[in-house]
């Protein structure tokens, strides 16, 4: 993927993080894809060293890499579980993100019982963020699902016709009562937390 890129350009242009790398790395290439006005902000050395317009990562950068000052993200492979769309999504959606608006785009294979599966499963997520008015949904979606295996749905998909159970299975788990419900109940959780928290410090 990245020679595809120095093909059309973007050589000395592109960060990448990967699961070879040891956490110095990783940080280098996170600092690399950092804009110099961002480096500034954080007082980092160099700020005005150029910087990397595209970051090529696998699910190592998944967990725990700070990315609130980019706003856009491309999935070429949507994991298989929500949960982990979730906290890819996390790394620029996130507390200090400047921009208005965070892109995300997910590909998926067009005509195939795979795509059919996480267009649903994609759809029902986006249907819910707009109808709740919140990415809160984000947060209370791998609950909804731990005793679902998407693995298990796509493997169900390939004897059957369309629609698929697995489809039927996601619209029932994600509907938009339900998630409003679970987010409600994780607003009362953190308020309880809160309170407890606060009693404790006194």
């Amino acid at each position: 993927m990245q020679h595809r890129f120095e093909a059309l350009g973007y050589t000395g242009q592109i960060a990448a993080i990967h699961g070879g790398m040891d956490v110095e790395e990783r940080e280098r290439q996170r600092i690399f894809f950092m804009p110099p006005a961002e480096r500034l902000r954080q007082n980092l050395p160099n700020p005005d060293a150029p910087s990397a317009r595209i970051m090529l990562a696998t699910d190592a950068a998944g967990e725990g890499i700070n990315l609130q000052f980019a706003w856009l993200m491309v999935n070429f492979d949507v994991p298989w579980n929500p949960a982990r769309l979730e906290q890819r999504m996390g790394r620029l959606h996130r507390f200090g993100q400047r921009h208005d608006e965070v892109r995300i785009f997910n590909f998926i294979a067009d005509k195939t019982r795979e795509g059919d599966v996480l267009a649903t499963l994609l759809a029902k997520l986006d249907e819910a963020r707009r109808e709740l008015c919140t990415d809160k949904v984000f947060d209370v979606v791998g609950q909804q699902l731990q005793e679902l295996s998407i693995r298990d749905l796509l493997r169900q998909a390939l004897f059957e016709t369309a629609p698929y159970s697995a489809q039927k299975q996601l619209e029932s788990l994600l509907a938009t009562q339900r998630l409003r419900a679970a987010v409600e109940e994780q607003r009362k959780q953190a308020s309880s937390f809160g309170d407890v928290a606060k009693r404790l410090g006194n």
